[in-house]
């Protein structure tokens, strides 16, 4: 998708009392401020930071299928060792220091099914996850989109001011040759010079709306020229609505092809269907503790003293542990009662974002609709302002119209411009929204 926009910049540099800049020229494509936004972005970051902990916290939990093995040691003294008396021997049990150690073998028999449930739990987490992440990159691809068709509407308009103030430029410069040999009246001359003033200032208004929105592209897609302020001149505006009106008609022609249909899956939707998955599972795990819990292991070691005897001793066990909570104050129903209702929760939440996406949706297709059919009665009226505006100053001069008329013409023809390309910008907005609410983008 060959988009491009021509940025003239202003590189800044800030000294203490001052500001220094220089003009430069910047080519930015949608393609790229996708690519720099998506790898500037700390929100992507984080999305894929998180998925990345979930899937280390699932294998980790898998892990407890298997048994574990393990080194045990102690060591402890006795200040008084028990004795016996036997006639006139005192016999020793044991002595004052006393250790072991040696490997341990685990493994859990059976937990009510906690470990299964927690594991799917945690499975259903990570695909959570995996679908938050895609989302997170939808919608910093949504925000990147829209603020590269912002900066491209306040170039256009800002071009458009520029075009109708070196208009009234021009034919200041012809009114004022004409009141100097007496053919026009000073109040032309003067209405002239107030349309200069006014367009300058238009021009100004809209310079600053330009430089706001390249400073929320820039945001996005970090620094493209080490640069903090922007402009635009003639040339690099003309670039610019030639490229725009390739980018429109690209998304113009997919759109009359095929609408993108909705999409029940939005990763938005599906990332809170497998959170409310994973908490089902969760309160699933938490009801295993109602059983009983069977540990088997086995322990190879080294102990010392052997009884009576002092000196170290080989130790083979094998032992089978039995743990169930018979009361524990109603905490383990509360747990899974609170598991159930946050995954009821969270499937609510699905249902009621999928509601409020399919709806926002269906508005995207009609306005794009009604901005398509927009989109050829403002290129009229664009032409048609144009015309007015050359026939309305040449009657002006042959003396057939007041000035009025002809500054009437003239701000029409401005707004018409300003409108036309306020409607190509929409139109775009809303085509991005749609490829973003089917949860995928269109080749163009």
């Amino acid at each position: 998708m060959a988009l491009c926009v021509l940025i003239a910049v202003y590189c800044t540099h800030f000294q203490s009392q001052a500001i220094a800049s220089r003009e430069a020229a910047a080519h930015l494509t949608l393609s790229e401020a996708l690519q720099r936004a998506h790898q500037n972005s700390n929100y992507i970051k984080s999305a894929e930071k998180s998925f990345e902990a979930a899937e280390h916290k699932a294998d980790a939990q898998f892990g407890s299928y298997f048994p574990k093995l393990s080194l045990e040691a102690n060591y402890h003294y006795l200040t008084e060792v028990p004795t016996i008396q036997l006639g006139a021997t005192s016999f020793s049990f044991g002595d004052n220091e006393n250790y072991s150690y040696g490997p341990v073998l685990s493994y859990t028999l059976w937990d009510g099914g906690t470990r299964t449930d927690l594991h799917r739990s945690l499975s259903q987490f990570v695909e959570a996850q995996k679908e938050q992440k895609q989302g997170v990159r939808l919608s910093v691809s949504l925000e990147t989109e829209v603020a590269y068709v912002q900066a491209q509407l306040f170039q256009s308009v800002l071009a458009f001011s520029q075009r109708s103030a070196e208009l009234s430029r021009e034919q200041l410069k012809d009114i004022s040759h004409r009141h100097a040999s007496g053919s026009v009246s000073k109040i032309d001359s003067l209405s002239a010079q107030m349309d200069v003033s006014n367009y300058e200032l238009h021009v100004a208004n809209h310079k600053g709306n330009f430089q706001a929105a390249l400073v929320k592209l820039i945001s996005l897609t970090g620094p493209i020229l080490n640069s903090s302020q922007v402009s635009a001149d003639r040339e690099g505006v003309d670039s610019l609505n030639i490229q725009l009106d390739q980018l429109l008609s690209s998304a113009d022609r997919v759109a009359q092809k095929k609408i993108s249909a909705f999409s029940e899956s939005h990763p938005h939707v599906e990332a809170q269907r497998h959170l409310s998955q994973s908490l089902e599972f969760a309160s699933n795990a938490e009801a295993g503790q109602y059983w009983p819990h069977i540990q088997l292991q086995a322990k190879s070691s080294v102990d010392y003293p052997n009884g009576p005897i002092l000196r170290e001793v080989h130790q083979n066990v094998v032992m089978v542990n039995l743990n169930w909570t018979l009361w524990d104050w109603a905490s383990t129903r509360h747990r899974v009662g609170e598991k159930r209702a946050a995954a009821f929760a969270a499937e609510f939440q699905a249902n009621d974002q999928e509601v409020k996406m399919e709806r926002d949706y269906q508005q995207a297709v009609v306005q794009l609709k009604s901005l398509r059919e927009q989109r050829e009665r403002a290129k009229e009226i664009a032409i048609q302002a144009e015309r007015l505006a050359k026939l309305n100053y040449a009657s002006y001069r042959a003396g057939g119209l007041a000035y009025l008329q002809v500054q009437t013409a003239n701000l029409k023809l401005m707004e018409a411009r300003i409108r036309r390309a306020q409607i190509e910008a929409q139109f775009l907005t809303q085509y991005y929204q749609l490829q973003f609410f089917a949860g995928k983008k269109e080749t163009m």
